[in-house]
């Protein structure tokens, strides 16, 4: 196997523990990562308005691939490499389906997240965890989220939504399923719509074409069904002990736990033992 130049890494139940904190152990490994020559990069369905407060805490890292592979950024530059959006009509068909239902919609559009004002002062009746920081940390509140995409009438970047129970949500997963588009989801009660050709492997595959590295030079660590795209592709797949079992059957190693530091086991077992 050819020494790991790229690493891959999802972000909530890989490399963000169950406090959606990045451990000191975890950034460490990180950065003794990049400090050696490998590109160490999040993969996430998070977008940069989401990231900022993390990124802070890595500020060598040079590349992010973000909302699903919607976006693929040059962090040093603020270079966008390669961008998929979500197209407007296909919006209109999402909020078709969606009407007259008890959900949180957010709007990735540009450089923030919107969501119904209302939404966002009764966060707890949606959001159930610790995801609720980052909500609260990252959205902008609007009268009406529907009528602002309407009124954009423009491609975007994903479209988000959380749903009050498990049985709703998967009645409108399968009412979009015939749909042109790419649906996953992260936590325990959304999902994730993007344009049927952006996910987490293709956003991966634009990178490595950028730094002209090969799938056998990539390893991708994950835990949810939005990984399964990177880790198909790269080289070197790698599941956390607390991923879901599909991710788990198709990994080529498992590490440990997103809360016992189960990145930084990987990144120091599996990239860089191989440099010596």
């Amino acid at each position: 196997m050819k020494p790991i130049k790229l690493i891959a890494l999802d972000l909530d139940g890989t490399a963000l523990d169950s406090n959606r904190d990045l451990s000191p152990k975890t950034a460490a490994a990180i950065h003794a990562g990049i400090a050696s020559g490998i590109q160490v990069v999040f993969c996430t369905g998070r977008t940069l308005p989401e990231m900022r407060p993390l990124l802070k805490l890595v500020p060598d890292m040079h590349y992010l691939v973000c909302g699903n592979g919607s976006s693929v950024l040059d962090l040093t530059s603020g270079e966008t490499i390669y961008e998929n959006k979500l197209s407007y009509p296909m919006q209109e068909k999402i909020l078709d389906v969606l009407a007259g239902r008890d959900v949180m919609l957010e709007f990735f559009f540009g450089p923030e997240v919107f969501v119904d004002a209302a939404c966002l002062a009764n966060l707890e009746r949606y959001v159930f965890d610790s995801f609720q920081r980052v909500v609260r940390e990252s959205r902008t509140p609007t009268p009406d989220v529907r009528a602002l995409i309407r009124a954009k009438h423009a491609p975007a970047d994903k479209l988000h939504v959380f749903f009050r129970t498990l049985e709703e949500r998967q009645t409108v997963w399968d009412l979009l399923k015939p749909l042109p588009l790419q649906l996953s989801s992260s936590l325990q009660n959304n999902l994730e719509i993007n344009s049927a050709t952006a996910d987490k492997g293709e956003g991966l595959r634009q990178l490595c074409s950028h730094l002209h590295l090969t799938a056998e030079e990539t390893m991708a660590v994950g835990d949810n069904c939005n990984d399964f795209t990177m880790m198909e592709f790269a080289g070197l797949a790698v599941a956390m002990e607390n991923a879901i079992p599909e991710v788990r059957n198709m990994a080529d190693r498992i590490t440990k736990t997103n809360d016992a530091d189960g990145v930084a086991y990987a990144i120091e077992q599996f990239a860089l033992s191989q440099r010596g």
